[in-house]
């Protein structure tokens, strides 16, 4: 059959192009992905005390490398510098009281920092890695605790949970012995700070239950038991403190699912809501009641001081879900993140009410970008996703090309 060609009027031509430029510009307040190296592993991200965005990496050489955002620099980004190694795990990063960085590792079973000496990303760091505790089978999980020192968490190679604490706020202080909480988990404990100052720190079972200590008093003894907060969890589990101050926990179920209770009143130590799904059919192939949301989540905390949740689904993209308000339990739909990860979500703190996204693609390659307001949740669902790795923002970014012909009957490309 042949093509029937469809001459249009002169006056349709400069329409068309005009709208072609407007379809060339990025969305206006759309937040694209952009490269900033490579790694292995997971990365993690922090911002400093004068809000620049800092990104860390292990690579293959064993070393931990990093660089942050530089406004003077070209693109915007510091060069890459090395803090040596070595470490076998995936980084973790920590904000002192007084604005310093601190990064935390495992070198084989040795839990191992580093300390910046100062707040900005131009200070100098410690000359080595200084081992806090030993035997150790887990990532560590850090909190700043009520006496504004961090303490520092993880499952030992017996199973148990057991933590360490810095016997002061100053660069390079020692850290007291590994004090064990019992128990018998799997996989990397989360902790958090209670409404009163009280730390509390869970953990997953084998057979997939959560499980939580408290300490009864800030910087005093813990609870005698571990409670059970029930579940049937695949992942670790995830705990942030809404606005009002309630603790709230999240996990993927074994069903792909999204998982969370939390405290009844702020503080509660067994009073807590029942547990319930919060859905994660992200890709709509599934039937009845379950989803496809794979690895540990990652939660950030918005604009009002809303919780979100950045999980990932069996396709490696990134979804958010977001409260409506803050401390609310009225959720927002799925969004796609466009992102398309090897590695799991990484949330650095807002600045003016907007977190910041970091993943590793498969091909070793990190990526960057803000949570916008689409991000966020308070434009409602996102369009259809790209498949490529390199396609990764969910609106064009290559110019679109119409071809029309004019009423003289010659073709033009626009």
């Amino acid at each position: 059959m042949q093509k029937k060609r469809v001459s249009l009027p002169h006056f349709i031509l400069p329409i068309l192009m005009l709208l072609s430029a407007v379809l060339a510009q990025p969305a206006q307040g759309v937040e694209y992905w952009g490269s900033i190296g490579t790694g292995v592993g997971r990365p993690a991200a922090s911002r400093n005390n004068d809000g620049r965005l800092e990104v860390f990496v292990r690579r293959a050489d064993g070393a931990l490398w990093h660089r942050w955002t530089d406004p003077n620099a070209p693109d915007g980004w510091s060069a890459w510098q090395t803090l040596g190694g070595p470490i076998t795990g995936d980084p973790i990063v920590a904000r002192a009281a007084d604005g310093r960085l601190e990064v935390f590792a495992l070198n084989s079973r040795a839990l191992v920092h580093k300390w910046r000496s100062g707040a900005s990303p131009e200070s100098s760091w410690s000359a080595s890695w200084t081992q806090i505790a030993a035997n150790i089978a887990s990532d560590p999980a850090m909190i700043l605790n009520s006496a504004g020192v961090l303490q520092v968490f993880a499952r030992a190679t017996d199973a148990s949970i057991g933590y360490s604490v810095q016997q002061s706020a100053l660069p390079g202080a020692a850290w007291t012995s590994w004090a064990s909480l019992g128990g018998f988990v799997s996989g990397v404990p989360a902790a958090a700070v209670n409404a009163d100052g009280r730390a509390e720190v869970f953990a997953r079972t084998p057979d997939g239950i959560i499980w939580h200590k408290w300490e009864t008093a800030a910087g005093g003894p813990w609870s005698a038991w571990w409670f059970n907060l029930d579940g049937t969890v695949a992942s670790h589990p995830v705990v942030g403190r809404n606005s009002d101050g309630r603790l709230e926990v999240f996990a993927i179920t074994s069903s792909g699912l999204l998982w969370h209770r939390r405290q009844s009143t702020a503080g509660a130590t067994t009073d807590w809501t029942a547990g319930a799904t919060l859905g994660g059919d992200v890709l709509g192939r599934v039937a009845g009641t379950t989803g496809n949301l794979t690895g540990t989540p990652a939660l950030a905390i918005g604009d009002g001081g809303r919780l979100g949740v950045i999980a990932r689904s069996t396709d490696g993209r990134w979804w958010s879900k977001w409260q409506k308000a803050a401390s609310s339990d009225i959720w927002s739909v799925w969004t796609s993140l466009c992102g398309i990860s090897a590695s799991e979500p990484v949330v650095a703190p807002p600045q003016n009410g907007d977190p910041h996204l970091v993943l590793r693609a498969s091909d070793g390659v990190l990526w960057q970008k803000k949570c916008d307001k689409a991000c966020r949740g308070n434009r409602g669902k996102s369009v259809p996703v790209l498949t490529s790795v390199r396609s990764i923002c969910c609106l064009p970014t290559v110019r679109p090309v119409l071809t029309v012909v004019s009423g003289d009957s010659g073709v033009s490309t626009i």
